[in-house]
């Protein structure tokens, strides 16, 4: 029979060792917060993120989210450095969650920012480099600094941008990357505009066969701006997954791409001109996670992706022309050379901007685009980079030819500009939607899908295109919902003449298209008998 006493001293023991092992992982999570309470500040952001600024050496500082898998690497060297024994992954998880407290609760509320800044009217580019050196951009130039006067957050897969050096001219970017001349202007500006923070980005659609070089373009692009260990990248799988992946790039960069579903084109609209994706907090019921992105994007491949016309006002296109035989060169040859050009380029590159901040407020624009600021500040470049052309005159003819690619790709809207080229007159039809979609029906495609059966289905039709008929020429007006009347709701449709600056279509432009359709009738003869009155 056991005895009664030594069992009562092996449960003495045990709880004795228990008490031992709490106490040494309360020492050692009380030095790993002690060690970074004396080396760090703790601070939160707006989002309620907790944050650490440190020293890692007399001139370099540097700033992690205290939950972050590279402040923990950190505080783990600190540690083995000092005691010379590496601390459990526990240990440093329950320190962090500690510090984490500390910074909501004692720390001082602070903006983080990813790879660009605007502070005080200066840019500010993180150049991700082991020293943590920032170019400062303003109207007097630009420098780089050894600190940052903002706080740059950085995520494992962003590569170092190379120091800039001045003396340099952007039109040797041109001599790496194969966009034709009448697109460079436009390309410069979305450069310049995913330098800055706090505006919407234009997604950029790079288009060619095989043979043009869009991937290397691509690269070449992201590496400006956002240079990553992985520059291109699939569309992501998911909503959360494309969010999630925004926080740990600047640029987004999906490659060789056939088709965007309307959805997947809605998300690009959405991280252009900023959204956020919300879902509940892990291991809780009673909290949101908040991902929010305002990114600037670029997608390639081989024929047009963005169909939609809410994509359309929020994109550049730019048709890549084959490579001939003689200007091919070695992937090799070209990195290399490419790098040693590198530095110049993004001197030359920042001079342009701080020019074009400096000829900014002079800037007035008669019929701005749909992304404003980018208007303005392309109109700048063009201005102190000696461009003839007229930055939005370009972005219109851009827009133009998207919106005539996306027409043509609907039937109902192509037989809508067929009619419409049948009736000369300015005010080409008022009436209600089943008495258009009736006119419309001589003119269907023949063999044609897609085409609508209600004038529901017409409606929807039209309103998701009314600004690729703006853009033609065509304009499509819908009275207030509370101006239905015993006929239906009605549409009016009148022909804006005008000149290419006003983005009327010639009518030989809208023949062109047309003379590639089949369609039936041309003549309009049918009765007023449903409201609808064709002048």
């Amino acid at each position: 029979m056991m005895n009664v006493e030594n069992v009562q001293a092996d449960i003495e023991a045990a709880i004795q060792s228990d008490d031992n092992s709490n106490e040494a992982q309360r020492s050692v999570q009380d030095k790993l917060v002690d060690m970074a309470l004396q080396k760090c500040t703790l601070f939160a952001n707006s989002e309620e993120r907790a944050f650490v600024t440190f020293n890692s050496s007399p001139s370099v500082q540097e700033h992690w989210p205290v939950l972050s898998n590279e402040f923990r690497r950190t505080l783990g060297q600190w540690y083995y450095d000092a005691y010379k024994k590496a601390p459990k992954k526990e240990y440093l998880s329950e320190a962090c969650e500690s510090l984490t407290g500390r910074a909501f609760y004692e720390g001082e509320t602070h903006e983080v920012y990813l790879r660009v800044a605007v502070q005080d009217d200066k840019w500010y580019i993180d150049l991700c480099n082991p020293d943590w050196q920032v170019v400062e951009i303003s109207t007097s130039g630009w420098c780089i600094l050894d600190r940052s006067p903002v706080r740059f957050i950085r995520s494992k897969n962003m590569t170092a941008l190379p120091l800039p050096t001045a003396g340099g001219n952007v039109s040797e970017l041109w001599t790496f990357i194969n966009i034709p001349d009448k697109h460079r202007l436009l390309v410069l500006g979305w450069i310049v505009e995913s330098l800055r923070q706090n505006t919407q980005k234009p997604v950029l659609e790079l288009l060619g066969g095989k043979g043009t070089g869009k991937s290397h373009a691509t690269e070449v692009l992201r590496s400006l701006v956002d240079p990553s260990t992985a520059p291109l990248r699939n569309f992501p799988g998911s909503d959360e997954a494309l969010f999630v992946s925004s926080q740990f790039n600047w640029v987004m960069t999906y490659e060789n791409l056939s088709h965007l579903t309307d959805r997947q084109q809605d998300l690009l609209c959405q991280v252009s001109t900023g959204s956020a994706y919300v879902k509940r907090t892990s291991h809780t019921d009673a909290d949101e996670t908040v991902l929010q992105a305002l990114r600037p994007q670029i997608i390639n491949g081989i024929t047009p992706m963005a169909t939609r016309m809410d994509l359309i006002d929020r994109c550049i296109s730019i048709e890549l022309n084959t490579l001939s035989d003689n200007r091919r060169k070695s992937k090799n040859a070209l990195v290399q050379k490419y790098a040693e050009a590198h530095p110049r380029i993004l001197g030359a590159l920042f001079q342009v901007i701080a020019d074009a901040l400096k000829e900014l407020p002079n800037i007035q624009l008669n019929a701005p685009p749909r992304l404003v600021d980018f208007g303005m500040m392309g109109e700048a470049i063009g201005q102190v980079t000696g461009y003839q052309q007229s930055f939005c005159n370009l972005l219109r003819q851009n827009k133009k030819g998207m919106s005539m690619m996306s027409l043509e790709a609907s039937p109902v809207c192509m037989a809508l500009i067929k009619f419409c080229e049948n009736n000369q007159s300015d005010h080409i039809y008022n009436g209600n939607y089943a008495g258009l979609l009736s006119r419309l029906e001589p003119h269907r495609p023949y063999g044609s899908r897609g085409w609508v059966d209600s004038a529901k289905g017409l409606a929807n039709v039209l309103k998701r295109n009314t600004s690729g008929f703006a853009d033609i020429g065509l304009i499509l007006t819908f009275p207030a919902p509370d101006e239905r009347r015993n006929t239906g709701y009605r549409i009016e449709i009148r022909r804006e003449r005008g000149d290419t600056s006003t983005l009327s279509t010639p009518p030989n432009v809208i023949k062109s298209v047309l003379s590639e359709l089949s369609v039936g009738a041309n003549e309009d003869t049918l009765p007023d008998e449903q409201g609808e009155t064709l002048i």
